[in-house]
C-alpha cells in the first residue's frame, strides 16, 4: 500500500464532504446492499465474541449501499446481527455509543470515546484509501486484501479481538500497516445506521459512515463529492449470503 497517496485520499474526502454526525435522525430508505471487495473466513480470536473462539466471519469488507442519497460507503460496527446482499431496508441515523452486543443499547457494551474516534478515524481513512487503490488500478486480490483488512481494524477496536486470514498475506501487511496508524489523533465525525426496531432492540446488522447522509435539499450541492468518493465501482460480483 501507498500510505501517502491513502493520506492525501483521506484529506481530500474530509475537505469535500465536511465529516460531522447529522444533529437530527434520518431515514435512509436501503434498496441493494453489496460488498464489492472483501473476503470470506476472516477469523476473530479474543475479546467480545459471539460463540466459540474463534469466530469466523462469513465476509469482511466495505459494504455498499444502495440510497434514496446515492450509494453509501459504510464500515460493519455489529458482529451480533445480520444484513443480507441484496436486501432491502429502512435505516435511521443515530450516533456510535455501544458496541451492539446485547439486544438493545442498554444491555451492549458502551464504547470508550478512543474507540469512537479510532472507528471513525478507520472508516473515513478505509473509504478514502480503497476508493485510491480502485482509482489506481488495483487487482482484485489487492483490493479484496485491503477492504477486509480496513474492516477487521474496525472489529478488533471494537471488540479487542486479533483478526488473522489464512489465504493472501497482504491482508496480514495491510493490516499491521493500518493498526499503526492508531490511536487516531481526532474525530472523523460520521453516524451509525441502524434498525433498531422496537424498544430499541437490534433487528439488523449496524453500520457505520463517515459521510454524512444530507437532506434532500442539500444532496445537489454535494453531489460531486460523493460522485468523486462515495461510489465504489462494482467490479466482481459476491454470492448472497448474509453477513456477519
Amino acid at each position: 500500500m501507498d500510505m501517502r497517496m491513502k493520506t492525501l485520499a483521506l484529506a481530500s474526502a474530509a475537505t469535500l464532504l465536511g465529516l460531522t454526525a447529522s444533529a437530527n435522525a434520518t431515514s435512509i430508505d436501503i434498496t441493494n446492499v453489496q460488498v464489492p471487495y472483501g473476503l470470506y473466513g476472516v477469523q476473530l480470536t479474543g475479546g467480545v465474541l459471539p460463540g466459540s473462539s474463534p469466530y469466523t466471519v462469513y465476509l469482511a469488507g466495505e459494504i455498499v449501499l444502495t440510497t434514496q442519497f446515492g450509494d453509501l460507503a459504510t464500515w460493519c460496527v455489529d458482529l451480533f446481527h445480520d444484513i443480507g446482499l441484496g436486501g432491502s431496508y429502512t435505516y435511521m441515523t443515530m450516533p456510535l455509543t455501544t458496541d451492539n452486543s446485547g439486544s438493545s443499547p442498554s444491555t451492549s457494551n458502551a464504547l470508550t470515546t478512543t474507540q469512537i474516534d479510532d472507528i471513525s478515524f478507520l472508516a473515513s481513512y478505509g473509504t478514502a484509501a480503497l476508493n485510491a487503490a480502485i482509482t489506481a488500478g488495483g487487482t482484485t486480490t489487492e483490493l479484496d486484501d485491503l477492504s477486509a483488512a480496513i474492516q477487521a481494524a474496525i472489529w478488533q477496536v471494537e471488540y479487542g479481538t486479533v483478526a488473522t486470514y489464512s489465504g493472501d498475506t497482504g491482508f496480514g501487511t495491510d493490516l499491521s500497516e493500518i493498526d499503526a496508524l492508531l490511536p487516531a489523533t481526532m474525530n472523523y465525525g460520521g453516524v451509525q445506521i441502524g434498525n433498531p426496531g422496537d424498544q430499541g432492540l437490534f433487528n439488523n446488522q449496524n453500520l457505520f459512515t463517515t459521510m454524512t447522509v444530507p437532506e434532500p435539499s442539500t444532496w445537489a450541492m454535494m453531489m460531486i463529492g460523493f460522485a468523486g468518493l462515495a461510489v465504489v465501482g462494482y467490479r466482481k460480483a459476491k454470492p448472497k449470503t448474509a453477513l456477519a
